[in-house]
């Protein structure tokens, strides 16, 4: 198991880019109501933060993107 420092502090740790998604400002203690785990409020703003980033990621590299699909 490799923790979230250990992969922003090591380089090589592993070959892909990562969403930093660790300090949201719009997301505050009260978030987290055991300390934790995210509450509905949180969930919600974190969804959001990372659908807008993998958002943005597929459209930057959308001509490296190829979708399968079929029917069984």
């Amino acid at each position: 198991i490799v923790r979230a420092d250990q992969v922003f502090d090591r380089e090589g740790v592993i070959d892909r880019d990562l969403i930093d998604a660790r300090q949201l400002p719009a997301l505050s203690p009260e978030d987290f109501p055991d300390g934790y785990h995210m509450g509905n409020r949180a969930a919600q703003i974190y969804t959001r933060f990372v659908a807008e980033k993998l958002s943005d990621a597929l459209k930057q590299n959308s001509d490296q993107i190829r979708v399968a699909a079929s029917a069984n």
